[in-house]
């Protein structure tokens, strides 16, 4: 007779993604003030200042949302690379976690 293993909630396909996610994280968190601006972020930083409805090379939204960090900055503490950080976590989880949830067996 074959029985199906019961999976445990620290080993599903989700828990592993997690995993990735907070590595991810962590390597964010430990690096994020070693470097100062690279010359993209000032790039980004000068476009914040002066808003449009677009530009040559990069959509709309990052203008905003750099003007959206610099507004907090004070408050928050953090340097514009919490949106890497704030984006790119969370895409982690479901990015890992759909191939493994998606076999079959």
């Amino acid at each position: 007779m074959i029985t199906k293993r019961q999976e445990s909630k620290w080993t599903s396909p989700f828990a592993f993604a997690l995993y990735i996610a907070l590595v991810k994280l962590a390597i964010h968190l430990l690096t994020a003030n070693r470097y100062g601006y690279f010359r993209d972020e000032l790039y980004y930083i000068a476009c914040g200042e002066h808003l449009a409805w677009g530009y040559v090379d990069h959509a709309p939204m990052v203008a905003w949302l750099i003007k959206l960090s610099r507004t907090f900055e004070p408050m928050l503490r953090c340097p514009p690379t919490w949106l890497p950080l704030t984006t790119g976590v969370p895409s982690a989880v479901p990015m890992n976690g759909s191939p493994a949830a998606n076999r079959s067996g």
